[in-house]
């Protein structure tokens, strides 16, 4: 699949198809006139992902040509591979249908998951939690100690006052380089012991700065994939987004859909004998 567009930061990121679709005469705006856009997320609701896929289903449509109306709908299941696998395989190819998926799915194939049933290039999860928010409430129910690959975006946007009331502790970064809010937290790439750890903990991360990757199946028309990429980037500059993302403390950073698929071609680009042994590890 072709990036759009992203957001890092632990924000949004938007990917869309390359593959080219048969032609057609309407223009995006008469497509779209009229139309709804459903726009599914692949966790539970009100976990971090949904909180930033509803916000921008609030604003995005007004930016499309056509003004269609934008509905969100979950589809959790297998950390949002069930929503991957879904868009990849099935959703409708016209423009009408996009996703919000986990920024580690785009790997899964590359890490030898038998589960991922799409190729990321052309585009150890404990079950029983449908989404992130589920994962909290059972840390408040004491089922759960903790949580690991948690946005610190999200914990900013849905539970900050844990922070500021000490509840929870931040251990570690698993990130290429360090949040600036986070400048005493160690980051993980300080415990490589030599360069294969180092290549090893850059293929598992490099998957941070996708952000919140929103994507769409491949085959749609070049046209239309061209519009919601251009909706996506007006509506990181709306004023009343960016107003509603602020009170909601939501974290914005966008970042080019190049360098996204830039990443995500990088990493399939690793060594066979270091993508073998991460695979080994994270499918134990």
């Amino acid at each position: 699949m072709r990036v759009l567009t992203s957001i890092s930061g632990g924000a949004l990121a938007c990917l869309a198809a390359c593959a080219l679709s048969a032609a057609h005469a309407q223009s995006p705006a008469d497509f779209y006139q009229g139309k709804t856009v459903e726009l599914y997320i692949g966790y539970s609701a009100g976990g971090g992902y949904d909180v930033y896929a509803r916000a921008l289903a609030r604003h995005m449509g007004r930016h499309i040509a056509g003004n269609p109306t934008i509905v969100p709908k979950n589809m959790p299941g297998a950390g949002s591979l069930v929503l991957g696998n879904w868009l990849y395989n099935v959703a409708a190819k016209d423009g009408t249908v996009f996703g919000m998926i986990g920024r580690g799915v785009a790997f899964d194939p590359l890490l030898g998951s038998t589960k991922a049933q799409f190729d990321a290039s052309r585009f150890k999860i404990i079950t029983g939690y449908p989404g992130g928010n589920d994962i909290d409430l059972a840390m408040e129910r004491g089922e759960v100690m903790g949580r690991c690959g948690w946005s610190w975006s999200s914990v900013i946007a849905t539970h900050k006052h844990w922070l500021d009331e000490r509840k929870i502790s931040v251990l570690v970064q698993l990130s290429l380089s360090k949040h600036p809010d986070l400048p005493n937290v160690p980051l993980i790439m300080d415990f490589a012991r030599n360069e294969e750890e180092k290549q090893i903990f850059k293929l598992v991360f490099a998957r941070q700065p996708m952000g919140r990757p929103f994507l769409a199946p491949p085959g749609i028309p070049p046209d239309r994939a061209a519009a919601l990429r251009k909706a996506f980037v007006e509506t990181m500059r709306d004023a009343a987004f960016l107003a509603e993302s602020q009170k909601m403390a939501l974290e914005i950073n966008p970042v080019s859909g190049e360098a996204v698929q830039a990443i995500v071609a990088e990493a399939y680009a690793t060594p066979k004998p270091i993508a073998e042994k991460v695979a080994n590890m994270v499918n134990r």
